[in-house]
């Protein structure tokens, strides 16, 4: 009776792998703010000013009143002369900052960002050759059909990224606010689960 041999299992495509980390960085880096969980906003908003910022304020202020009589009416008049230039040219200015918030939804995003930072890392993966699987696609595949071919089409990870890609496909340019929050997630606990673990951790 023949002995039955063992399939060797697939080893790790290190380079794949390394160009995957660093790309769903950028990916997560390029959601918007609007998209951020609230923990996050909170410490982004509670670090406030720099005490560097601060300072310069006042360097400033206090620069302006050691200058000599003669030079600060100078400024004035000049001051003066503009602020009738400057309220000339507003009413121009609001007219075209109301033009580009008429289609302002604050339930809804332009996901392109999103999805160039996804395209451009298949791409980068495709320019350096490093998995043979994807030299029989003439165009890009998807990263789902990516991480098919590295960590198996029927895997957690190839779910989520499938779901992931999903949630930020939007329609006709938009995406809604909260597919893209749930598409965050996804995504930090994709780049969470491909993190390199120390032996025996």
């Amino acid at each position: 009776m023949r002995e039955r041999t063992q399939t060797p299992k697939k080893k790790t495509n290190r380079v794949a792998l390394r160009i995957i980390r660093e790309g769903l960085d950028e990916v997560l880096d390029s959601f918007p703010y609007s998209t951020w969980d609230h923990s996050e906003r909170s410490g982004e908003e509670s670090s406030g000013p720099t005490p560097t910022a601060t300072e310069n304020v006042v360097v400033a202020s206090n620069a302006s009143e050691a200058l000599p009589d003669s030079i600060q009416n100078s400024d004035q008049k000049d001051e003066n002369a503009g602020v009738a230039e400057e309220e000339g040219g507003e009413e121009d200015a609001d007219e075209e900052d109301y033009d580009d918030d008429y289609d302002y939804d604050p339930f809804f995003v332009n996901p392109e960002d999103i999805q160039f930072a996804v395209d451009r890392l298949v791409s980068e993966l495709m320019r350096q050759d490093s998995i043979p699987e994807l030299k029989v696609f003439s165009a890009a595949p998807s990263l789902a059909e990516v991480f098919g071919m590295l960590f198996g089409e029927e895997s957690q990870v190839t779910e989520q990224i499938a779901y992931f890609e999903e949630l930020i496909s939007g329609y006709e340019d938009r995406a809604s606010i909260e597919d893209l929050r749930e598409a965050r997630r996804t995504l930090a606990a994709i780049i969470e689960t491909l993190a390199p673990r120390r032996k025996g951790a």
